[in-house]
């Protein structure tokens, strides 16, 4: 999702933003320790940095809380002014009744921006169950 966000982001000479949200379950106060979705979070987000520097594409990156993820990326998208969201699906979803996740359909009704959708084969997000988006400006 990420290489896809860089990749455009090269074409059309703008920046990217990655967010990362750490979803905060309802029995939790929403700056509950999290530690090991916060490692994975400043993991995820190093990450992006190297692979947009090794493009020469700078990338802002920036990490959420929230109770649901689908709200978080809407709102980033917006306080970025965001011109595309940039966001994964996984193949489970489309085994199911629905062809997108809850969060997909969400910020496919409600980002203030298009929607870029990277529907991915079996198996490839099956590991990772935290969606993010990149919102790109």
């Amino acid at each position: 999702m990420l290489g896809t966000a860089i990749k455009l982001a090269e074409e059309h000479g703008c920046r990217v933003s990655a967010l990362y949200v750490i979803r905060v379950p309802l029995d939790k106060p929403i700056d509950a320790e999290l530690v090991e979705s916060e490692e994975q979070a400043e993991a995820s987000l190093a990450e992006a940095k190297l692979l947009a520097s090794e493009q020469g594409i700078s990338v802002d990156t920036r990490l959420v809380r929230s109770r649901a993820i689908g709200e978080a990326i809407v709102e980033a998208a917006r306080e970025v002014d965001a011109d595309l969201v940039v966001m994964g699906s996984a193949a489970k979803w489309r085994r199911q009744s629905r062809f997108f996740s809850p969060t997909v359909d969400y910020v496919l009704r409600h980002a203030p921006c298009e929607v870029f959708v990277v529907a991915y084969p079996q198996g490839v997000l099956e590991e990772d169950a935290q969606p993010t988006g990149a919102p790109a400006s």
